[in-house]
């Protein structure tokens, strides 16, 4: 029986090999008798790659053994392999590998590990990563600014060094073409332009010269470039983008709907959002005004409003306040619109209406939804429900299912989506939950911090401890009655279950 070498982190394991390999899923490769393969996943920092391309090479040579496309082939799914020719008769022939050659992985041509071939027909799993290849990596990352109307605007990249070491690290830089113009929009840099990550030191900044002006286009982009690093570090990530925002635009105004619940007398405030695509020196004005839909001023409804809203100069938000006026009459929900005009001649309107919703809340209670054996789990005989302190979560116990569902709770519409259900006898890490049998009743403390239910048929109340965040339960404990083994007495048919208030 051979043997299939698998390695990570270190460490080599070993597995029987059948006559084909379980690359992906339940798909399968058959192995060319020949060969050393190598499979495995290709990283980055850490992260799965699903694009690229993966290389094996003797060390020291540069040339390829075997290489490898990422997805390319649908047997193998998103990871790679590496098929090693094996020549074992002298005179050994150019790239080929022999058992116990050293080998070097590289992705999209980065250092990416090491390992030893081995025998032929057998076997390596190895994921490789240029984070694991030995040097430092460098990498680039985008920017985008406004360029400004007039002067210069500089757009500074940062280039990182994954660790610092204790000498330069050197490398060329130059700019590229995009949808922008070098000469025109920027200011191009030549592609031999020398930049340094000094020694102990993970950063350098590389600056680019945009041109501002007045005319309105769309935005527009160039790269930055990196190459030819010095030995003492790898090129992982070696472009950037640098986006020139264009700011010649007027800034475009909008106006976002709101809800508010009427109360029963007085007024309610009904805070209308606006805001501005970007930010410029000078204030920005827009005229707005109320106008009835299904609620109306002549019913008093709400209070007109007209007027000016001001952007002040270097901001993008303002707000409109209508007057909403409370009462005790039952009703459907009504709504009334803001609506804006006359932009200051800096600016534009993007979106100049918005609709204001008066939630009644004097009428009799109103179905919004239910939820039943067919849908949710554990809810057959619901006889027990309680809600958290913070409104969040809802909690009911099934008589005839000996369960605990959970849901959490839309604060806005009493809504609930189904969370987790807990049963007698499930387990729960090393705890087995008990005393949920015929659980008629649950209750939460006042702090939120726990939850209890009673179990007619067990005679007992459990004890879950919940996590606000979630409202998911973790099992504590169970009291009995004597009766039935437990050390409390009066739990015989327990049928409800209450909190004190402290």
């Amino acid at each position: 029986m051979r043997t299939v070498n698998r390695s990570r982190a270190g460490r080599l394991l070993l597995l029987p090999l059948t006559a084909s390999l379980l690359l992906s899923g339940t798909a399968s490769a058959r192995l060319p008798e020949p060969n050393h393969v190598f499979y495995g996943t290709a990283l980055r920092n850490g992260v799965a790659l699903t694009e690229g391309a993966v290389a094996v090479r003797l060390e020291a040579s540069p040339v390829d053994l075997a290489s490898y496309v990422l997805g390319s082939d649908p047997k193998v799914g998103d990871r790679y392999v590496l098929r090693v020719p094996i020549d074992a008769v002298d005179p050994r022939e150019p790239g080929m590998a022999r058992p116990g050659d050293a080998v070097q992985f590289f992705v999209d041509g980065v250092p990416a590990g090491s390992a030893t071939v081995g025998e032929r027909g057998e076997v390596q799993m190895l994921d490789v990563d240029p984070a694991e290849g030995g040097l430092p990596t460098l990498s680039i990352g985008d920017i985008s600014l406004y360029e400004g109307n007039a002067g210069t605007t500089a757009f500074n990249f940062t280039v990182t060094l994954s660790a610092a070491i204790g000498a330069d690290v050197t490398f060329n830089w130059g700019t590229a073409v995009g949808t922008a113009t070098s000469g025109i929009d920027y200011v191009g840099v030549p592609a031999t332009t020398v930049g340094t990550v000094q020694a102990g030191n993970t950063t350098a900044v590389l600056t680019v010269t945009v041109n501002g002006e007045t005319f309105q286009e769309d935005n527009e982009t160039f790269l930055v470039n990196l190459s030819n690093v010095s030995a003492n570090a790898t090129i992982f990530d070696g472009q950037a983008v640098g986006t020139i925002l264009d700011d010649d635009r007027p800034p475009a105004i909008s106006i976002a709907d709101v809800q508010v619940l009427e109360g029963d007398a007085g007024n309610v405030a009904a805070v209308f959002q606006l805001t501005t695509t970007r930010p410029i020196a000078q204030a920005v004005t827009v005229n707005f005004a109320t106008a009835n839909n299904t609620a109306t001023t002549a019913n008093n409804d709400y209070q007109s409003a007209v007027g000016v809203a001001t952007f002040l100069p270097n901001t993008t938000a303002t707000t409109v306040t209508v007057q909403v006026v409370g009462d005790n009459v039952n009703e459907e929900d009504e709504s009334f619109f803001v609506n804006l005009s006359g932009a200051s001649v800096n600016a534009t309107i993007a979106d100049s209406q918005a609709g204001g919703t008066i939630y009644d809340d004097d009428g009799f209670l109103t179905f919004i939804e239910a939820e039943s054996l067919a849908l949710i789990e554990a809810l057959y005989g619901v006889s027990g429900l309680a809600v958290s302190p913070d409104g969040a979560h809802l909690y009911a116990t099934g008589q005839f299912d000996d369960a605990i569902s959970v849901f959490s709770r839309n604060s806005t519409n009493g809504a609930l989506t189904f969370v987790e259900v807990l049963r007698d006898g499930d387990v729960q890490g090393a705890a087995t939950i008990d005393g949920l049998d015929g659980a008629e009743s649950v209750a939460v403390s006042p702090d939120g911090a726990h939850v209890y239910t009673a179990g007619f048929n067990d005679g007992a109340f459990a004890v879950f401890a919940r996590t606000p965040a979630t409202g998911q339960l973790t099992y504590v404990e169970t009291h009995k009655d004597l009766s039935l083994g437990g050390t409390a007495s009066g739990l015989l048919g327990a049928s409800s279950i209450a909190m004190s208030a402290d």
